[in-house]
């Protein structure tokens, strides 16, 4: 994921998200985000920038599908940002057991390469979106924030 290119556009998106309180009191609720990917320099990476965004909490990390859903069990997130090709379980079998189990869990696909039926599966198994690995950040922060809105 490269960086965001528009820094201000990139602080506009996080001041948007912190005005859904009722209460200008009441601290903000942040997203509570698990990103789940093999390649461990990418997840790394998403972790960092994600981390970087007052309005995101980046609570965990999965190598694969079965921790993805571990995680998911302990720590109930917000989103679970989910890599579609993973050793031990993929993102598709991940996704379909998370969805069942933990209905509040959002999952966020994502991937490199798509095609209509990777898409059509994560769909059907659960996924409330898509995003491509070699998309922009700021598409990606858009596209959390629509999952919680």
């Amino acid at each position: 994921m490269a960086p965001p290119q528009n820094p201000r556009r990139h602080r506009e998106v996080a001041v948007a998200t912190r005005n859904h309180s009722d209460d200008p009191r009441r601290p903000e609720k942040r997203i509570r985000v698990v990103v789940a990917d093999d390649h461990e320099p990418l997840r790394r990476c998403v972790c960092r920038l994600l981390s970087e965004q007052p309005h995101l909490e980046v609570v965990g990390q999965a190598a694969n599908g079965h921790e993805a859903v571990s995680l998911a069990r302990q720590l109930l997130p917000d989103i679970i940002l989910m890599d579609v090709n993973m050793p031990r379980m993929n993102g598709v079998e991940a996704t379909q057991q998370i969805t069942q189990d933990f209905p509040t869990v959002r999952v966020l696909a994502m991937s490199a390469d798509w095609n209509q039926i990777q898409t059509s599966l994560l769909l059907r198994a659960g996924a409330a979106g898509c995003v491509s690995k070699i998309g922009d950040f700021d598409t990606l922060l858009r596209t959390l924030e629509t999952l919680i809105t």
